[in-house]
Order: C-alpha cells, then structure tokens, then sequence
C-alpha cells in the first residue's frame, strides 16, 4: 500500500512538474530572462534558471497537497 502511495505521489509530482514548465513557458520573456553582457557593447537575453528552477518548485509545493487529496479520494471512492 505504501508503494503505490509513493509511486502515485511521484506521478502526480512529474504532471505538476510539466504543468509549471508549460506555464512557465507562457510567462513574459521578460520574467523569464536575464540580460547578460556578451562584449563592449552587445547584450543577449538568457534563461533565468535558478527563477526557473524555484517556479517550478513553488508550483509543486503550492498543488501537490490538493492534487494527492483529490487522487486518493478518488481512489477510496472506488
């Protein structure tokens, strides 16, 4: 039983996962990108990983608790 709670927590953990890589996708460049000096005069626009990294995260804490509830409610409903 314990083991397909944790198999079904790290299902639902990858869904969120491509849920915030899709929303942070739909994010203004802005809010996604750094500018980083690439010589005297140039600049170009990078991914803000380490901003990338903690939406996601934050996107998983803020869902996960609603989305196992609901998953295991279904289940005992079964």
């Amino acid at each position: 039983m314990e083991k397909e709670q944790r198999l079904n927590e790290l299902k639902i953990r990858n869904k969120l996962k491509k849920e915030a890589i899709e929303k942070w996708g739909m994010l203004p460049e802005e809010e996604r990108t750094t500018t980083v000096k690439t010589g005297l005069f140039s600049f170009k626009r990078e991914e803000n990983h380490n901003k990338k990294r903690a939406f996601i995260e934050d996107y998983i804490s803020e869902h996960l608790v609603d989305r196992l509830e609901r998953e295991y409610d279904i289940k005992q409903n079964q």
